[in-house]
């Protein structure tokens, strides 16, 4: 009996002879999955900068068996299922996807739509009350801007954002807010000089380089090596965040030597509480565990300068890999990475296969020296092939199935007109499973150009590649550069941005496109009716409501790059039109007339992140161009409600610190709400504890408003009772919000040891309002 079967809904039946749609499907077709599996170095775990490094542990392997180049080896058979449709060039409304197609009726169908010249590309609500609603939040600045590497990336925990940009990471607050409390990571962190500069040292040190390598060449710390191309996501299911970075030891070999002595590998660091400035149990200077791994099978087995196969091992020299994803299971951690072949005499590179590593969400997340972890690589896959290639590994918001026996993590890939999942479960041996799903006609996207520089804009730069991937209540969303000829007048196609979601609420039956929808061309409210815009790097997820939003860039030759975001409502038929997030105020790679032959620029992850407070919430991030300063990354949010984060903070100060019963102390400390909505009519309470845990009230204040972000140091002076025995005391502040806030244990704040002397004296003074 098959573990698949794929039933059509009745979305599916009524585009049966749409062109693109077979009427009938295929009798699935099963197959076994084939792995290769083999050891891991693991390097680690190491403190993170702020961490003294006091030794260099030893590399351990973990996993399976050695593997070579002989067969493969047979990981659990599995059933695979593949539903064929042929692929028919599509024009008209169908161009917008079978969505488009469905949802046209509601102005006539799809010839009206042609006939009555309806801009159809980003939406068919023609309605400006049906346009995308509005912002909840935006951060008041700009989360980063520089001239570098942009690639924004976006992880949302209870009241802290993560905000990454290829290796630069900075926290905020939900107000917006930068997060300066971590000492030794107070404003931008640096991935190669903070976080895995103790890792960096450790690695370099067993990175098993031939004998010609010129001393301090080569290494990771080295000047021509690369740290960075990272990816964030936050853990719903153990509430930590996760950082994933590839290090490469040079970023340009063009010589033999340097080719055959390249090295690729995982940079993990995991966040030890969900507060990532609150340090490590037991280490007051430690806030991420940090760990390597080699991101190529046998990466560096042999130091060899010649094209050969090492030894008992799957390595050659000139392997090497590029473009990590990060996904998050109920249990694990996946990194997977496409892995090449560079000839050492300098001929094109080739792919060879998918590569991924799976471990043990807690084990890495408390730091064991031996964490559970599991790789394999070249598996075969539902349409017959061995995967090549990128694979997006799938953010797991929700188990995927009930039971633990078939519930499962997920990598996604594009091939061929089709859909590639491959489930990896959560059971230990480890399974695989296969599945494709058609999706016709996803074309490759191009450059565009933008206002104010002739350096265009790549959006092709990941091919078919899922930009993002997302599952949330039985439901992947997927997001794809696309392109587009939406008009006669466009010269070739335009890059577009396509949504695509599976419902796998049956899973591991039915499995079927819901959802296939491509937006471009242009806004009917906002663009001149002649503007022809590109559309791309689109990131989307699900919430709890089934509503989707989905963050983009546009740019346009009358338009500078610009970030945008359109909503799809469980409730309705299409797409709604966009809505600007951040508004471009230059082009992203200012002309350089010293170099007027720059590479189109290079641009390919989207921010995009599910609010785990109510799972209702939206965080979108992606870049904009800055006059200036080449680009700006915008953060909103759109869905659910903003609430306060009333933080009462640590600095309190008392003077005098001991004091006599009747005298007046004054008691001060540092107020903000660090939530995204206003802080209404706080209420505190100053409390003198003694050491039996009595409570004694020294005073109940009313407090004003506090706006997202604001912070005041207020002060309160105290009459201590006449009646209060000597002795030592905490003095406490609590505060308080009939609000509902992200979090209320931050609204306490206490300091020990106050101490009171025998009564002779009394006092008095005035109090300010908190």
């Amino acid at each position: 009996m098959p573990l698949f079967s794929y039933r059509l809904s009745s979305c599916l039946l009524l585009l049966a002879a749409l062109p693109g749609f077979s009427q009938t499907a295929a009798e699935p077709k099963l197959k076994d999955v084939e792995a290769k599996s083999g050891s891991v170095t693991i390097y680690g775990p190491f403190p993170d900068a702020e961490g003294p490094v006091t030794a260099t542990p030893e590399p351990e392997n973990a996993g399976d068996e050695d593997a070579d180049d002989g067969p493969h080896d047979v990981v659990d058979p599995n059933h695979v299922t593949t539903v064929a449709v042929s692929q028919t060039k599509v024009s008209g409304v169908a161009m917008a996807g079978h969505t488009a197609v469905l949802a046209s009726e509601m102005n006539g169908g799809p010839e009206k739509v042609l006939r009555d010249e309806i801009v159809f590309g980003e939406s068919l609500f023609l309605s400006p009350s049906l346009r995308s609603q509005a912002l909840t939040y935006k951060f008041p600045a700009d989360a980063s801007e520089s001239t570098g590497a942009v690639d924004p990336e976006l992880a949302v925990g209870t009241n802290a954002v993560g905000v990454l940009t290829w290796d630069s990471l900075v926290f905020y607050f939900k107000s917006g807010k930068r997060i300066e409390r971590t000492v030794g990571f107070t404003g931008d962190i640096k991935l190669r000089d903070q976080i895995f500069k103790n890792l960096i040292v450790g690695i370099d040190k067993v990175l098993n380089l031939n004998q010609d390598v010129k001393p301090g060449k080569l290494l990771m710390s080295s000047s021509t090596s690369q740290i960075g191309d990272a990816r964030l996501a936050f853990d719903e299911f153990h509430h930590r965040f996760v950082l994933l970075a590839t290090a490469k030891n040079q970023s340009d070999a063009t010589d033999s030597l340097s080719i055959s002595q390249r090295r690729t590998k995982f940079f993990l660091a995991v966040s030890c509480n969900e507060d990532p400035w609150v340090p490590c149990p037991g280490n007051p200077h430690q806030h991420f565990h940090v760990y390597g791994f080699n991101a190529v099978p046998g990466d560096g087995d042999c130091s060899s300068r010649q094209e050969e196969q090492c030894p008992h091992s799957p390595f050659t020299p000139g392997n090497a890999a590029d473009y990590p994803t990060l996904g998050i299971t109920p249990s694990r951690y996946i990194m997977a990475i496409k892995v090449g072949h560079a000839p050492l005499d300098g001929g094109d590179h080739s792919d060879l296969y998918s590569y991924m590593i799976a471990v043990n969400a807690d084990d890495v997340g408390f730091g064991s020296k031996a964490p559970e972890i599991h790789t394999f690589w070249d598996w075969q896959e539902a349409n017959g092939n061995n995967s090549q290639g990128n694979v997006a590994a799938v953010v797991m918001h929700d188990h995927l199935a009930a039971g633990k026996s078939d519930d499962a993590g997920m990598l996604a890939k594009y091939e061929d007109g089709q859909i590639i999942l491959t489930m990896i479960s959560e059971t230990n041996p480890v399974k695989f499973q296969s599945m494709a799903i058609d999706l016709p006609n996803l074309n490759s996207s191009t450059t565009w150009v933008q206002k104010g520089s002739p350096r265009p804009i790549n959006y092709g730069n990941v091919s078919h590649f899922p930009v993002e991937a997302h599952f949330t209540k039985g439901t992947l969303v997927l997001t794809f550069n696309d392109c587009i000829q939406w008009t006669n007048n466009s010269n070739g196609c335009v890059p577009s941005a396509r949504l695509v979601t599976l419902d796998m609420a049956n899973y591991p039956h039915g499995v079927h496109v819901d959802i296939d929808r491509v937006i471009g061309w242009r806004n009917f409210f906002d663009d001149p009716p002649n503007a022809l815009n590109a559309y791309g790097l689109p990131g989307a997820v699900m919430n709890r409501d089934g509503n989707i939003a989905m963050v983009f860039a546009r740019t346009g030759k009358d338009l500078f790059p610009e970030a945008r975001y359109s909503v799809f409502l469980k409730t309705e038929k299409d797409i709604r039109p966009s809505a600007l997030l951040s508004k471009g105020t230059g082009p992203s790679s200012p002309f350089d007339p010293l170099n007027p032959k720059l590479k189109p620029r290079l641009l390919d992850t989207a921010g995009i992140a599910l609010d785990p407070f109510d799972r209702t919430s939206i965080w979108m991030a992606t870049f904009t161009g800055r006059a200036g300063t080449s680009w700006k990354v915008a953060v909103g949010k759109v869905f659910g409600e903003v609430h306060p984060d009333l933080d009462v903070h640590d600095s309190i100060k008392v003077t005098p610190f001991s004091a006599r019963p009747g005298d007046t102390i004054t008691v001060e400390c540092l107020i903000s709400n660090d939530g995204d909505g206003i802080a209404k009519n706080p209420k505190f309470d100053v409390l003198a504890v003694d050491q039996n845990n009595k409570l004694t009230i020294l005073s109940h204040r009313d407090g004003n408003d506090y706006s997202p972000g604001e912070a005041r140091r207020v002060t309160f002076k105290e009459k201590l009772p006449q009646d209060l025995p000597q002795g030592k005391y905490i003095i406490r502040i609590n505060g308080s919000l009939a609000q509902n806030e992200y979090r209320t244990d931050n609204d306490s704040s206490e300091i020990l040891n106050f101490t009171i002397l025998p009564k002779y004296t009394t006092g008095g003074g005035p109090t300010s309002k908190p």
